[in-house]
């Protein structure tokens, strides 16, 4: 008899990540997944057509956990450097475990329409930093300048975030001075 898992595809996604964690990229394949959590490589593809599949719903659920845990009361009660600085943890975080399987996946996606989708994160991030900069104004904790927009500033940051993330030659602290100068005028 066939044993029943409850939340198979939850379960394949949590021990999937904490595969890519330990092994890495390289060592990421379907029949390792299966192995690792103990059922057939066909269960795995009742759930996940191909390893790309597997490896783009790890990434939308990494931004699906992170909005979840962003919205909670303790965090809305933070500040908005404090906010942001949680946004740029959580990307350099996301570069450091799928910066390369990211990068590839743009490379694989067949048409458009994925590749819009694996974009969806981004401009959640963008949207989510652009209302934190029309609260915080409207608190009067940050002054946008004239000649901005909360969308383009909100473009600037996160731009700024990915690249930091990635090149790491700036340090987190040294951006927010930066960014109070520009929003504390």
């Amino acid at each position: 008899m066939p044993k029943i898992i409850n939340n198979l595809h939850d379960e394949i996604l949590r021990k999937a990540l904490k595969h890519l964690r330990s092994k890495g990229c390289e060592h990421f394949s379907l029949r390792d997944i299966a192995k690792f959590c103990k059922i057939g490589l066909g269960t795995i593809y009742n759930y996940f057509p191909n390893k790309q599949a597997l490896l783009t719903s790890l990434m939308h659920q990494y931004w699906v956990d992170f909005d979840n845990e962003f919205n909670n009361t303790e965090v809305s009660q933070k500040n908005i450097y404090e906010k942001l600085r949680i946004i740029y943890k959580n990307i350099e975080h996301f570069t450091d475990i799928f910066h390369d399987i990211w990068l590839n996946s743009m490379d694989l996606l067949e048409n458009e329409r994925k590749c819009l989708k694996g974009h969806a994160a981004v401009n959640m991030m963008g949207n989510k930093i652009s209302d934190l900069l029309e609260k915080a104004e409207i608190q009067k904790q940050i002054k946008i300048p004239e000649k901005a927009t909360t969308a383009v500033l909100a473009k600037f940051i996160l731009s700024n975030f990915m690249v930091m993330a990635h090149v790491k030659i700036l340090e987190y602290e040294q951006f927010e001075t930066i960014l109070k100068t520009i929003l504390n005028k």
